[in-house]
């Protein structure tokens, strides 16, 4: 249960990946079960890509001894779950060097205006932060300008990542946004 700390809400292949459980997949696969049938964790299965997700229950936090924590909310579960499966895979790439999700961004950058989805910390040829957002539902033109503005003003990035879903992007860009 270690990684979702961090994570917040994994793929089963990438829960058993990251906490480096010993066993076999079958193995893992009754420890879950057994940790969602005690409500430690809590899981859904993403209809578009079949891949079942897991995420800490309350139990799962006071287990962890972990108390001020965002939890993964009903509503957010798919948006959270595909913004950590892209931030696995960026992860992975060599000039990343940390990511950081929302409670980890309130401790780290307590003085935002507009908390990103996540951060990407790295570098190239010199250090950079990353601000990500992922829109998996389309967002007023209004409401996307004031984010780009408040990255445009940060002290503290010089990326944005911002991902639509590609109807999104075509709206969003037509109108000028």
């Amino acid at each position: 249960m270690m990684p979702l700390q961090k994570w917040k809400i994994l793929s089963v292949e990438n829960l058993k990946s990251l906490s480096g459980f010993p066993g076999n997949v079958w193995s893992f696969y009754k420890a879950i079960r057994k940790l969602e049938q005690m409500e430690l964790l809590k899981g859904f299965v993403d209809g578009f890509t079949n891949q079942k997700f897991l995420y800490l229950g309350e139990k799962g936090f006071k287990a962890l001894g972990v108390e001020k924590i965002v939890p993964v909310h009903e509503e957010n579960r798919f948006h959270d779950a595909h913004l950590v499966r892209m931030l696995l895979q960026l992860k992975g790439l060599p000039f990343t060097e940390d990511v950081l999700l929302d409670q980890q961004i309130k401790k780290e950058l307590p003085l935002l205006k507009h908390l990103p989805d996540a951060i990407i910390s790295g570098r190239r040829k010199e250090k950079f932060l990353l601000a990500v957002e992922l829109e998996l539902t389309q967002k007023s033109k209004e409401r996307v300008r004031e984010a780009f503005s408040s990255y445009e003003a940060s002290p503290y990035f010089n990326n944005v990542l911002y991902l639509f879903k590609p109807a999104d992007a075509v709206s969003n860009l037509s109108g000028g946004a």
